[in-house]
């Protein structure tokens, strides 16, 4: 894996997460060796410049967490609030690593998340995982064509 995209990755989720108050981050694994079995993930794809994918795989306990934190709710949060949390963290995350790999001066577009059941199995450029109390959150980059990053 390219170290210059696992290291925008780990710098854009752990700033991300900071944001909205996870700030118990216990370790980071910066490669992912097998598929996980999550139940929340969202994709977000971006256009442009340059094309790829930004997907955010979460353990079933950290999506009312992130949620609670993100939206302010202080109840127990319904599955469309905890969806729209999950697609705004995505979209945060991946706008905070374009410019980390790619730099500032590209035109990219960032589609509406799309929620998702499964990861990729496709090679990807980078992924991550941070491990929180709450349990965890895989990071994963997927670009459209080979590049020289």
């Amino acid at each position: 894996m390219n170290y210059k995209v696992s290291n925008a990755l780990t710098q854009a989720a752990v700033l991300t997460f900071q944001k909205i108050g996870l700030l118990g981050l216990i370790r980071e694994v910066v490669s992912l060796n097998a598929l996980t079995t999550l139940t929340s993930g969202v994709a977000v794809k971006f256009h442009g410049d340059r094309d790829g994918t930004v997907m955010l795989n979460i353990s079933p306990e950290l999506l009312p967490v992130i949620t609670e934190n993100f939206m302010g709710d202080h109840e127990t949060p319904s599955e469309e609030r905890q969806l729209h949390a999950l697609g705004e963290v995505a979209n945060t995350i991946c706008g905070n690593m374009i410019p980390m790999i790619f730099g500032k001066s590209l035109a990219i577009r960032l589609d509406a998340p799309e929620y998702i059941a499964f990861r990729s199995i496709r090679k990807s450029a980078g992924d991550i995982r941070l491990e929180f109390d709450e349990g965890h959150a895989d990071v994963s980059l997927y670009l459209n064509e080979a590049i020289a990053i």
